[in-house]
């Protein structure tokens, strides 16, 4: 048999499958990832089609070197979605088969995590064991604890006896005890707080709703956009649409447009339907990313949730994909090969028979448009949930603030509702859409602005903390450099600094309200593993009683006190 593959090397030289021979008795199908030779070295690919012949004499074809995985990691669909790709961007097969599986699996990055665990040996009396140790406490504890069973680690047995790697080695030695080893999956938000709970009573519109789409879901089809206000309880549709197809046997995708909206989103999902959710997104470890990717390729996880980059997660029995926010510009990828998320979920959609529901309070003019031309069912809410009103929106003239002697960005009338909101043990959330310090340097003499010679864009000032000396960094490529004492056109000395950032929103609240805790999300505090579920856990939880913060914080976060 030979076997056509697609090596991982993007080179239009090799855009093409290659054929290798199978080895006798080596097990391979189509899909599965492979190491072959590549004229002088060795490479990973992905089998794309298996044949009993081709053009090139089978004396001349190199054989496969080995196997990576024991199963294919490349679903047929998914290699129909990646061909689709590949095609409408003009770009190789190779390069679309990425999105498909996580970078630190294709080069080999991440390892398995394997933990061991101890038990009893296998034709052992474990009292007549307990009665030959003598006067050792700790070993007659440690057969104790273990003679229901049940393995357990070595820090599980801490519990029970202090410092028991000694006692276990002896025990190990003389027979009594064995080891396994197991993988433990590195599971994101591991630590979050879950409270099970049911499904509330629907409102009229949230029946109505349901009454439209679910005929559809059952049948494996439809294409929905979901117009519905802020507040009129939009989740409650998708986790109902949720769990009618999970009732079905099928899966779900749940995209949401910003990472920071990720843990809200788990935390939701988990408490309805338990720990069979995964999470796909760009800030995991490599070793979560891999460990959740699996997961979900061997059905141990029936519902994925994460940002753009999930919309390739290999479920398998897609029943639903739900687009939250739809409107948002973070679903396109701007990196070549490019794509647009919307469109590949309904790719999928029709291509594995599901349902595919967008969402949004604002939707883009381009959904409202195909749902006015009938591609979508258009499925609006007008009302808030109990029939709550709007809230009030009130628009301050910053000229006239200037005019009263306030040189603050903070209005007058901000501050008094920020005073009423603490006073009340309320909190509130600040929203600018610009990191940093200033946004741009400018010399007052001749209006030369600072910019970055490599991308022409200017230059933002960051301060790292108050009184340091603040840096210029480019928000496109990240070059730095030191803020100027003198204009590098003309010379002149009077170099000034505009516009407002996150940090200097930071600062003037730390001014205003010294005693208040003020949390900052933006890029620059984002950075750390887990950084935005730790963030705003501690705000949920009342650590903090501000959060400022960029287009992050601006999505569709709920907290009860805000």
């Amino acid at each position: 048999m030979i076997a056509h593959v697609i090596v991982d090397v993007i080179h239009s030289n090799v855009a093409k499958p290659f054929s290798y021979l199978i080895p006798e008795g080596m097990q391979v199908v189509d899909g599965m990832r492979v190491r072959v030779p590549l004229a002088h070295r060795q490479v990973d690919g992905i089998v794309a089609e298996i044949t009993q012949d081709c053009d090139v004499p089978p004396d001349k074809l190199k054989p496969i070197t080995s196997v990576l995985d024991t199963y294919p990691a490349i679903l047929p669909h998914m290699m129909a979605l990646a061909r689709e790709l590949a095609n409408e961007d003009h770009c190789p097969l190779a390069e679309t088969l990425r999105f498909m599986l996580p970078a630190a699996m294709r080069t080999g990055r991440t390892q398995q995590k394997k933990i061991d665990y101890y038990s009893i040996a296998e034709q052992v009396d474990t009292n007549e064991a307990i009665e030959k140790q003598g006067r050792s406490q700790k070993r007659k504890m440690l057969l104790r604890v273990l003679c229901d069973g049940i393995p357990r680690t070595m820090a599980e047995l801490a519990q029970w006896v202090s410092s028991p790697g000694d006692a276990v080695k002896k025990l190990m030695q003389d027979g009594y005890l064995q080891k396994t080893e197991q993988q433990e999956m590195r599971r994101p938000y591991e630590d979050m707080e879950l409270t099970p709970n049911k499904a509330p009573a629907l409102t009229r519109e949230q029946k109505n709703a349901l009454e439209i789409m679910l005929p559809d879901l059952k049948r494996g089809k439809g294409a929905f956009l979901l117009h519905g206000v802020t507040g009129s309880g939009k989740t409650e549709v998708y986790l109902a649409m949720v769990e009618t197809a999970l009732q079905m046997g099928k899966n779900a995708i749940i995209l949401v447009p910003e990472i920071a909206l990720t843990p809200q989103m788990v935390q939701w999902f988990r408490n309805r339907f338990g720990p069979k959710t995964a999470v796909l997104h760009s800030r995991l470890t490599d070793g979560q990313r891999v460990d959740e990717w699996q997961r979900i390729r061997m059905g141990d996880a029936n519902v994925v949730i994460g940002a753009r980059s999930a919309i390739f997660a290999p479920l398998e029995n897609l029943g639903l994909i739900v687009i939250d926010e739809e409107h948002e510009q973070s679903y396109l990828s701007d990196r070549h090969p490019r794509y647009d998320a919307r469109k590949v979920a309904k790719s999928r959609c029709m291509r594995e028979g599901a349902t595919l529901l967008l969402s949004s309070a604002t939707p883009s003019i381009l959904s409202f448009a195909m749902a006015r031309r009938g591609d979508y069912t258009l499925v609006e809410m007008r009302n808030r949930v109990l029939n709550r009103p709007m809230p009030a929106v009130t628009v301050v003239d910053m000229r006239s603030e200037l005019a009263a002697g306030n040189r603050s960005m903070i209005s007058g009338l901000l501050q008094q509702k920020l005073k009423e909101c603490f006073q009340n043990g309320r909190q509130a959330m600040l929203f600018i859409n610009r990191r940093g310090y200033h946004t741009f340097v400018s010399c007052r003499s001749c209006g030369y602005v600072m910019r970055c010679d490599q991308c022409d864009v200017s230059l933002t000032l960051h301060q790292p903390k108050s009184g340091e000396p603040g840096v210029l960094r480019c928000h496109l490529c990240g070059k730095t450099e030191r803020p100027p004492d003198v204009c590098p056109s003309c010379g002149s000395k009077y170099i000034r600094y505009f516009g407002c950032g996150t940090q200097k929103v930071e600062e003037e609240i730390h001014k205003l309200f010294p005693n208040i805790k003020a949390i900052r999300m933006d890029n620059d505090t984002t950075q750390k593993r887990d950084a935005h579920y730790r963030m705003l856990t501690d705000f949920r939880q009342g650590k903090a009683q501000v959060l400022i913060g960029t287009q992050m914080i601006a999505k569709g976060l709920d907290y009860p006190k805000v």
